[in-house]
């Protein structure tokens, strides 16, 4: 068995290891595993990430479930150790060895030729080994270093080329040049000038006799067209290149770190702070990082950077600005929100409940802050905390309190608005308060007895005080079934007590009549949405 292959089979028995426990059934990748977004976090992040997520594995952890969880931790210990040791780079060179061959295996499957990779094939191989990082060369080295070690017979000769895989390498009179004097166009080249000059170059090689040569200037010629005729991946570009040339430019002196690496750029010193956070806040607090910036020409930038760290109290999300500040095209955070959407039904009025929401750093770097709130705004509507703060592959899970006692009966259709660095996101939100009709008509009969009680109580008390001062009071009644024109027999002979308990009686059965159709009206009013402005 080859050296590669024994790598492999190892890796994958770590990997079918992560997928004994439940939560990890489908993982394809320890990174996955272990929470990391991608293979460029340090051991520091690495560690961060096993805290954070996987708790429950570690024995020294004050967990009451520890014992029905050890053989959990007995399977997961060794994905652990591998990644934290010293097998980080075992690991992802196998990863990228395993993608090109997944790459080429696609490829060959496309076409039933058998003898090599045609130009258009190999760009594509090329491009995608960009995307993992690796040169033209090590894309083709990959491929026969597979075929070799695997055992497996080449269906398909690359093509014919020395080992330093010439086709690809770029010419020497063109090292170092841009796109544009590659091209031989101005900077301010519009399309059509930059596609005339493309066809141009691409016919004058086309058909060269020297194919090595051929090959390798069209493919250099072919990658600055296809990046300068799109206006965004052009706009990158420029940008880069302007940095670039600052860069060299401005920079006399370098910004240290502790770890001996130094910054001679504003590109390198972005990559550095995001190495070493935490070096990267006390320079900023310290003022070392605006001072550096001075001495090298840049004031405006050194007084912006000292304007947000007077400003900005929380220093992580002080030196995230002063990185986009920078200007060198680093990545923002990617804010990612489960679920998408919040559709919580019918809520009992009276009630309260609480549902979860689970906030993302899902971005490759950068730290991730920003604010929660529902718009429009409800009294009732609440979040266990408003504030976002995570670096790349923490998240937050913050709590939905809803509170129906102080919500009107209604339907609701609202949003949970998400404002961070990375972007402006919103969630939609949906819930519906109502009541029941036993609690509806059960509240409009108690409303109907208090104000029938009081009704009642209050009328029977205001006629006695009148009959009192003036005998020659009669008053009036809602049913004639009493004389009140002598107040003191009826007093005497106990009619009075019998009167007002008959009056009550009526009264409240009024009442409870009248309280059912107001209470009723209000009820349905507020489940219908009927406005009467």
């Amino acid at each position: 068995m080859s050296e590669y292959t024994e790598k492999l089979k190892k890796i994958d028995d770590l990997i079918k290891i992560a997928q004994t426990v439940d939560k990890y059934s489908t993982c394809q990748d320890l990174y996955e595993f272990l929470g990391i977004k991608n293979n460029e976090a340090t051991i520091d992040e690495i560690r961060s990430a096993i805290n954070n997520n996987h708790k429950f594995f570690h024995p020294k952890q004050d967990n009451p479930k520890w014992e029905k969880l050890a053989k959990e931790f007995l399977a997961v210990r060794p994905v652990i150790d591998y990644i934290l040791i010293n097998n980080r780079k075992e690991y992802d060179e196998v990863l990228k060895n395993r993608k090109i061959k997944e790459l080429y295996r696609h490829y060959l499957s496309r076409t039933k030729f058998d003898k090599k990779l045609d130009s258009n094939e190999k760009r594509d191989l090329i491009d995608e080994g960009k995307e993992l990082g690796l040169s033209g060369e090590e894309v083709i080295v990959l491929i026969k270093q597979w075929l070799d070690e695997t055992g497996v017979k080449e269906v398909r000769e690359v093509e014919n080329k020395s080992d330093d895989d010439s086709s690809t390498k770029t010419p020497d009179d063109l090292v170092g040049k841009t796109y544009y004097e590659i091209l031989g166009v101005p900077e301010n080249a519009d399309y059509a000038q930059i596609k005339d000059a493309y066809d141009k170059e691409h016919k004058k090689y086309i058909d060269a006799r020297n194919k090595a040569v051929a090959s390798a200037r069209f493919f250099i010629i072919t990658e600055g067209w296809e990046c300068l005729k799109d206006p965004v991946k052009r706009k990158d570009y420029d940008a880069k290149l302007k940095i670039k040339r600052e860069d060299n430019s401005k920079f006399s002196t370098v910004l240290d770190f502790r770890s001996g690496e130094n910054a001679k750029s504003l590109l390198e010193a972005a990559n550095l702070i995001d190495k070493y956070w935490d070096e990267g806040k006390r320079k900023l607090t310290t003022g070392d990082l605006a001072g550096w910036l001075g001495r090298n020409g840049n004031s405006v930038l050194a007084d912006e950077v000292r304007a947000i760290e007077q400003t900005e109290e929380n220093k992580d999300i002080a030196l995230e600005k002063v990185i986009q500040a920078l200007k060198v095209g680093k990545e923002k955070p990617a804010i990612k929100i489960e679920p998408s959407a919040l559709e919580i039904g019918r809520i009992e009025w009276g009630k309260s409940i609480v549902k979860t929401i689970k906030i993302l750093n899902d971005g490759a770097r950068g730290y991730l802050y920003g604010d929660v709130n529902v718009f429009p705004s409800i009294k009732g509507v609440a979040f266990s905390q408003n504030k976002i703060g995570l670096f790349p592959g923490q998240y937050h899970e913050i709590e939905v309190q809803i509170d129906a006692r102080n919500i009107p009966i209604n339907k609701y259709n609202i949003k949970m608005s998400f404002a961070t660095n990375a972007n402006s996101t919103e969630v939609p939100f949906s819930f519906r308060v109502s009541s029941s009709i036993a609690r509806m008509i059960g509240r409009s009969v108690l409303a109907g007895l208090v104000f029938g009680g009081a009704l009642g109580f209050v009328r029977k008390i205001t006629h006695t005080i009148l009959s009192t001062f003036s005998p020659s009071f009669k008053g009036s009644e809602l049913m004639d079934w009493v004389s009140w024109s002598n107040l003191d027999k009826i007093l005497l002979s106990g009619s009075f007590g019998k009167d007002a308990l008959r009056m009550l009686i009526v009264t409240v059965i009024a009442g409870i009549f009248l309280g059912i159709i107001g209470g009723g009206t209000y009820y349905l009013v507020r489940m219908t949405k009927i406005d009467f402005k």
